[in-house]
């Protein structure tokens, strides 16, 4: 699949988060922003990363 346009390689790579130290950071309180800061990300990226572990939480609750 290519992102931002038709050329094979075009746009931006995808962000990779260590996403282990994201949990151990959400788990200690510190702010979306700050983690988004922390890694060189945005902060909506932050944003749905919890989104994302949320409804995987919620999936798992449902599922038990």
């Amino acid at each position: 699949m290519n992102h931002g346009g038709k050329r094979a390689g075009a746009g931006k790579p995808r962000t990779q988060l260590d996403e282990r130290r994201v949990l151990v950071l959400m788990a200690q309180k510190v702010s979306q922003r700050e983690i988004a800061q922390r890694f060189g990300v945005t902060l909506g990226v932050i944003q749905y990363f919890a989104r994302r572990q949320a409804a995987i939480k919620a999936a798992e609750s449902v599922n038990n």
